[in-house]
């Protein structure tokens, strides 16, 4: 009589020597939700879970089911894998990806067995506090995760309510704080001291063109062109042209990075590159940033404001500068990137109004009536 086969399906033995069945699915499947079953211990019961598991499997690459069905039935992994399946996930930024997959990592090890229906606003609670204490970013980057998470789940009708929708999460940053130009020299003369020139280049550069730093460490050389910078926003899809060749000292800067570059080990692709000339991670630039920084506040006292800068505060002050200039919103729409709908509320989230602006205002008013 023929062995009967049945994908994924395997034995070894265990101790005193009996058979333990299991059904292992491949490398690129556990990748994707989908776990290593053990089976029961006996032959027949085991062959006829194992084949069940091939049906879901076969089901969910149908795209008939959209789940990883070997996870906990009704749990927040479960609901996990759906939700990564889908193509509210599917259809995010790369970047924006790999952030919400290190979120949802977190709280698979914190909540990963828990059903989803026994979530409540107190849990949600519970995570934050926990994690706040220590790493209060993250923390609010894991509930802002978990929200998104849980109203999946009321897109599914597992639950009527989201309970992570008001999860009462704390600024961890100043909101508008922006960088002077003195923190900015400052930043940039410290950098280049820690032979971290490229980090200097990325303040530098943002403060003129406000982007957001993914798309600030995908540039290419040849942004150090004649030609300005012209990119396609990886979070928006918004393509914006930057003429940063007209602002002298700025072109000269990125002028310079290109060609230390160049002299580099291994010729770099991108125009903010390491040392060794390889494309920084986000995480690697930002821990190397921090670095920095520590060090310009220690050097620097008289500027109070630096130990709380970070690189997202040179987008609010690029549309700060923009606006102290007496920019229009299409004008300032056009460098950050955002649709003219939007960008009043979007300036609005940004804008620090500063003392030059009401200067400015008060001489236009002036010049208006002839004073």
């Amino acid at each position: 009589m023929a062995k009967i086969r049945i994908r994924y399906f395997t034995s070894r033995k265990g101790r005193g020597g009996k058979l333990r069945y299991y059904w292992q699915p491949k490398t690129e499947l556990i990748k994707a939700g989908w776990k290593i079953e053990r089976l029961p211990d006996d032959e027949i019961k085991a062959m006829h879970r194992a084949a069940q598991l091939n049906k879901d499997l076969d089901a969910w690459r149908d795209g008939t089911r959209a789940m990883a069905f070997n996870a906990k039935q009704g749990s927040i992994e479960a609901l996990a894998a759906d939700y990564k399946s889908s193509r509210h996930y599917r259809d995010l930024a790369a970047q924006t990806q790999l952030s919400y997959g290190r979120c949802l990592t977190i709280l698979l090890r914190l909540i990963g067995d828990m059903p989803v229906t026994a979530v409540t606003p107190k849990t949600v609670q519970i995570i934050y506090d926990g994690m706040r204490e220590k790493t209060p970013a993250k923390a609010a980057a894991v509930i802002r995760v978990l929200r998104l998470l849980m109203q999946f789940a009321v897109r599914q009708n597992l639950i009527a309510i989201n309970p992570a929708a008001r999860p009462g999460l704390k600024n961890t940053a100043k909101k508008g704080l922006i960088w002077s130009p003195e923190a900015v020299a400052a930043f940039v003369k410290t950098a280049d001291a820690m032979g971290h020139h490229s980090h200097g280049t990325a303040v530098m550069l943002n403060e003129w063109i406000g982007q957001r730093l993914g798309d600030v460490l995908a540039l290419s050389v040849a942004a150090a062109g004649d030609n300005g910078i012209t990119l396609r926003q990886n979070k928006t899809g918004a393509a914006v042209s930057l003429p940063v060749q007209l602002v002298p000292h700025l072109a000269a800067r990125l002028t310079g990075q290109a060609a230390r570059n160049r002299r580099g080990a291994v010729a770099a692709t991108v125009l903010i590159a390491s040392a060794a000339g390889s494309p920084f991670k986000i995480d690697w630039f930002s821990h190397l940033f921090a670095k920095i920084r520590t060090q310009v506040a220690a050097d620097h006292p008289e500027i109070p404001e630096l130990p709380q800068l970070v690189f997202k505060n040179l987008r609010h002050t690029a549309v700060t500068r923009l606006a102290e200039a007496g920019c229009e919103i299409y004008e300032i729409a056009a460098v950050t990137g955002h649709s003219l709908v939007s960008c009043q509320q979007i300036i609005d989230r940004y804008m620090t109004r500063t003392k030059k602006m009401s200067e400015n205002a008060f001489r236009r008013r002036m010049a208006a009536e002839d004073i």
